[in-house]
């Protein structure tokens, strides 16, 4: 049989390395009645986490997952919460009767798990939403609604609309999650890809997010990392890997993200089978690295996502700074600093570091003063496809 790998999507199902110790952590924190900021870069399984704690809920709770990266409107968003919603009462008998009643008096002429239709006004779905949970009986059970890529939503109403309606959709969040009516029936997990404290910082609103739980999702450890390649992707395959050679592919990997090592042992795969290979030898596994970063479709949205966040000369500051650092191998404090200087960003460059610190791009984790990239992996592709 060939491998189990996941590449670039969430895994699902028997597909989910299960990290118990994390995953409890998680769950003692709803039990408190907290908030979520599951806080993590990008690749490392943050929505993995999301539909596993759906598929498996605790007794008392009924998990909601929605996805909100492409919203740019305030009302758009709360329309489509609402939807999500309804559609999960949907089905519930002893709601059916509510929602006829919900109908007559809003001047509704329809209402499914989409949307509603109005027959006259303009529905206010932030307020719709306040009534709904008014009305909100889950026999005891609480709902966590999880959002995924919020903190997209709110760049996008900033971009679209203007850092105004962005601050307000904010404080409208707030005031939801501090809603007397909302707190007994419903808990909220906030999940991106970007930092949501960076982007409330750069508009002086980490106010509108400090009553939340910043819980991080750190790298796995060798052990995780080694469990997830022999029992998840090589169960019930023909390839074998010696201890030696998973050692080797996990040293290389370095930031052992689910993401990298799915990668690399996809493509290790493909060698074994087009190859007609009888062993794995870290000769292969530099071969297959070397394979790895060619995929644009899973590289790009690094780079990509730098051009949608910073113009000008941000943009030309990020990417001199990860230029130098993918040739040097490291950059120093002093050296980020000429190069803030050089662009004249020097008030803002340390909001911009932090973003890429966040993002997963690099870090100073070995010395404060040095930074160099998280993985070996893309600062040899950023090298490669971007810097030259």
């Amino acid at each position: 049989m060939s491998i189990n790998t996941i590449v670039g999507q969430a895994a699902t199902g028997e597909n989910f390395y299960e990290r118990p110790k994390l995953l409890n952590d998680i769950w003692r924190i709803i039990e408190s009645g907290s908030n979520i900021l599951l806080v993590a870069p990008r690749r490392v399984g943050k929505t993995s986490i999301l539909f596993y704690l759906s598929d498996n809920p605790k007794r008392g709770f009924r998990p909601l997952y929605l996805i909100t990266e492409s919203v740019n409107d305030e009302n758009e968003f709360f329309r489509k919460l609402y939807g999500h919603i309804f559609e999960l009462l949907d089905g519930i008998e002893k709601f059916s009767q509510r929602i006829k009643n919900l109908v007559g008096k809003n001047k509704i002429s329809e209402i499914s798990k989409s949307g509603v239709k109005l027959e006259d006004v303009k529905l206010d779905y932030y307020g719709a939403l306040i009534k709904l949970f008014k009305i909100l009986d889950l026999d005891g059970e609480k709902l966590i609604i999880m959002i995924d890529e919020f903190p997209e939503t709110v760049e996008n109403i900033k971009r679209d609309k203007t850092e105004t309606d962005a601050l307000r959709f904010l404080q409208k969040n707030r005031e939801l999650r501090h809603s007397a009516i909302i707190k007994e029936k419903a808990q909220f997990i906030y999940v991106g890809s970007i930092g949501l404290e960076n982007v409330v910082s750069k508009m002086n609103a980490s106010s509108t997010i400090d009553d939340l739980h910043s819980f991080g999702v750190p790298p796995f450890t060798e052990k995780e990392s080694r469990d997830l390649i022999l029992d998840k992707i090589l169960k019930n395959s023909e390839m074998q890997i010696e201890n030696e050679q998973v050692r080797f592919l996990l040293s290389k990997i370095e930031w052992l993200i689910p993401f990298y090592v799915q990668l690399i042992m996809d493509e290790t795969y493909k060698l074994y089978s087009y190859e007609e290979l009888k062993k794995i030898t870290n000769e292969v596994i530099e071969r297959a690295i070397d394979k790895s970063i060619q995929h644009k479709l899973y590289f790009d949205l690094w780079l990509s996502r730098l051009k949608t966040t910073f113009k000008g000369n941000e943009f030309s500051f990020v990417k001199s700074v990860l230029n130098h650092t993918s040739e040097k191998d490291t950059i120093s404090s002093a050296e980020i600093y000429n190069y803030a200087e050089g662009f004249n960003i020097t008030e803002i460059y340390k909001n911009i570091i932090n973003t890429l610190v966040y993002d997963g791009y690099i870090n100073n984790n070995d010395n404060p003063k040095i930074y160099h990239f998280n993985s070996p992996i893309l600062k040899r592709w950023w090298y490669k496809y971007v810097a030259n």
